[in-house]
């Protein structure tokens, strides 16, 4: 943006500067100047200093370890690190959805974290919609919706589901009509219209589960970050939730899926990449897919 107001300047001071008859070819190039502003607009910044038509998602390079916990006592010993993930790299288009396939404890959940500011990597960069994810965490949050592995929790169990969605709308700031709009859809498409005005304890982890993803689509998220969003789910219900999930693509939103369900990238993802030993990979997965 500095750059082109530079222009502007020089160009208006050669404007003034010169004579008649050379002020023709100025007046030409400043009629193509919406069209220079545009293009320098779009390989450049927007105002709010993030890269625009940049994928919605990218991991570049990123890395993280925890330390082990040993056990403790006289015998206890000293032990390394543990790398979770080890230079993952990965970029998701707007309006793509793809999955991320691997074992429990590959390290789904820590990638997931680390794009919902949760957890920050030891090396590397995250950016979410342009915006990085250490940095920039509050510019990330408002454009994500998230459940996590653990997803069913922070509910509370003695209040309904429907007062537990209207706490996290009025959280998110969503005006109430528009929540109560929203709430009364999302209960409807996951199947869970007739159990929102009883108690969460009453749930059924499935149900628990269904609750978790309305929660994450409640806001109208730009982004969707699921980790094993159908755990626990019956295969009915999950035929559904995988339907919903689709519909929400089609409408231009973006989603990163972590699972260890072949049948569920089947569903899903353009693309799917497996996580293993904390080393992300493409091509390994293409066989299992198209058995």
């Amino acid at each position: 943006m500095v750059e082109m107001f530079r222009l502007l300047l020089v160009v208006g001071r050669t404007f003034f500067a010169c004579s008649s008859e050379r002020r023709f070819p100025l007046i030409e190039l400043i009629k193509d100047f919406p069209s220079i502003i545009l293009s320098m607009i779009s390989v450049r910044h927007d105002f709010s200093g993030r890269t625009v038509n940049e994928p919605k998602i990218i991991l570049n390079h990123i890395s993280k370890a925890f330390a082990r916990k040993a056990e403790t006592g006289l015998l206890r010993a000293r032990r390394a690190c543990r790398a979770v993930l080890k230079d993952v790299t990965l970029e998701v288009e707007s309006g793509e959805c793809v999955c991320v396939i691997g074992k429990n404890g590959s390290g789904k959940t820590t990638l997931m974290r680390i794009l919902s500011t949760l957890v920050q990597p030891d090396n590397g960069q995250a950016r979410i919609c342009g915006f990085d994810v250490v940095k920039q965490g509050r510019e990330v949050r408002r454009r994500i919706g998230v459940m996590l592995n653990a997803g069913d929790t922070g509910f509370q169990p003695r209040t309904s589901g429907l007062t537990n969605l209207e706490w996290y709308a009025a959280l998110y700031s969503i005006p109430q009509k528009e929540a109560h709009r929203r709430i009364q859809r999302w209960l409807q498409d996951l199947q869970l219209a007739d159990r929102g005005s009883d108690q969460i304890q009453s749930y059924s982890s499935g149900m628990r589960r269904r609750l978790a993803l309305a929660r994450a689509l409640l806001s109208d998220p730009e982004i969707l970050l699921l980790d094993e969003p159908t755990l626990g789910v019956d295969p009915w219900t999950m035929e559904q939730i995988h339907k919903q999930l689709r519909s929400y693509v089609m409408s231009g939103k973006t989603i990163l899926c972590t699972t260890n369900s072949l049948t569920e990238t089947r569903a899903l993802a353009r693309r799917v990449f497996r996580l293993e030993n904390g080393v992300l990979s493409e091509s390994a997965i293409k066989e299992e897919l198209s058995c």
